[in-house]
């Protein structure tokens, strides 16, 4: 489920994935997955369909996890709110990279401009 939201740095408006981990949903569907197979495989239900349910599992959150992870960072000025809070240099570092980048094309910066932060003296 996408939520919207704003960019910390840049203010932009932004969509996210509000889940990071497994709803009950996701596990229901995996189980029905795991059957399937195992029915497919061997043409009868049997205690087998719990390694591939446990699977699923694993991949399910894996995936989850990686598409969270890939939507809380700003597509416009490159911030990341997650290394940021682990380490607030990696992050400026990676910010003023991305905005380097942009700096270089010139049709964002005329068509797509950005209101960025600036202290105040």
């Amino acid at each position: 489920m996408k939520t919207r939201g704003f960019c910390a740095f840049c203010k932009s408006p932004k969509w996210y994935y509000a889940h990071k981990h497994l709803k009950w949903t996701h596990t229901f569907f995996s189980l029905l997955l795991a059957l399937c197979f195992n029915y497919v495989a061997t043409f009868e239900f049997g205690p087998s369909f719990l390694f591939i349910f446990g699977m699923n599992l694993i991949v399910a959150e894996m995936i989850l996890q990686i598409r969270w992870r890939m939507s809380v960072i700003c597509q416009k000025c490159g911030f990341d709110p997650v290394l940021y809070v682990k380490d607030q240099n990696l992050a400026c570092d990676k910010v003023k990279q991305k905005l380097d980048e942009r700096k270089k094309d010139e049709i964002k910066n005329v068509f797509f401009p950005l209101k960025l932060p600036f202290r105040k003296s």
